[in-house]
């Protein structure tokens, strides 16, 4: 699954939350690079350049991410 944040085109703050129970999410920038372990119940929060996309790949079947745009202050 991919994220793109369309309409933003200023930096950001990105908080994703992953709400599974008990499986992990992997997070990259690009199609089969996943440099981040998002694990059941654990947020991130990181620092996003304009029009740059998230890749998100459930560990099992699909999970339930929450992704959040926190604008630039």
């Amino acid at each position: 699954e991919s994220i793109t944040f369309t309409g933003i085109s200023v930096n950001g703050w990105v908080k994703l939350e992953n709400q599974d129970a008990t499986n992990y999410v992997q997070v990259g920038f690009s199609t089969g690079v996943y440099g981040i372990r998002l694990k059941a119940g654990f947020a991130c929060v990181f620092f996003l350049e304009p029009g740059a996309t998230i890749y998100l790949k459930a560990n099992t079947a699909a999970r339930r991410v929450r992704a959040t745009h926190l604008g630039a202050v």
